[in-house]
């Protein structure tokens, strides 16, 4: 999982994310078993075209102000 994070220069959550909402396929040999994930599927258009969604449905944030008060 950290990887195809790494890969596709996102969290480890997104990648989680997409795994649980079965867009991005994975297993695992057994429970608890860190995630497999071929290689050829994080570079699919479709999976590019999820992230890339996500991506602009994050809300803007003023990286001058912080949401500590």
């Amino acid at each position: 999982m950290t990887e195809a994070a790494t890969k596709l220069d996102v969290t480890n959550h997104v990648i989680r994310n997409l795994i649980k909402a079965k867009i991005l396929p994975a297993e695992q040999v057994v429970p608890r078993a860190p995630y497999q994930i071929k290689a050829v599927d994080i570079e699919r258009e479709d999976i590019i075209e999820a992230i890339n969604n996500r991506r602009r449905k994050r809300p803007y944030r003023d990286p001058g102000k912080s949401s500590f008060k």
